[in-house]
């Protein structure tokens, strides 16, 4: 797969809450992510970046403003990438699975990603 590394981590619309009232799914499609990076932490945690292309940008935004405080799901080939609650609309077309703990789960992480 020929994606460029992106540097920059931001996924600020999103926190994790069990009151949410509905629960969604995002199913992430290759043909939406348009890089995907990794970086390491001052407090040793890892995190990684996937950054959608602008068509995909626009349907996210769209999809996120439309479910506002549910519980969202964000799913690559079935797997599990994100669970979070939306808070707000998301415009950047930034996700980033933060807080990752050692090399071994980033590294699952970022195959599922570029599979």
């Amino acid at each position: 797969m020929n994606q460029k590394l992106f540097l920059y981590i931001i996924f600020v619309c999103m926190g994790y809450s069990s009151n949410a009232q509905q629960l969604i799914t995002y199913n992430l499609e290759n043909s939406c992510i348009n890089s995907v990076t990794y970086s390491l932490a001052p407090d040793s945690l890892y995190a990684i970046s996937i950054k959608m292309n602008s068509d995909c940008t626009i349907n996210f935004k769209n999809f996120t403003r439309k479910n506002i405080g549910k519980s969202l799901k964000i799913l690559k080939n079935g797997h599990l990438i994100v669970e979070a609650v939306i808070k707000e609309e998301i415009d950047s077309g930034l996700i980033t699975i933060q807080n990752l703990q050692d090399t071994k789960e980033t590294l699952k992480y970022l195959k599922i990603l570029i599979e």
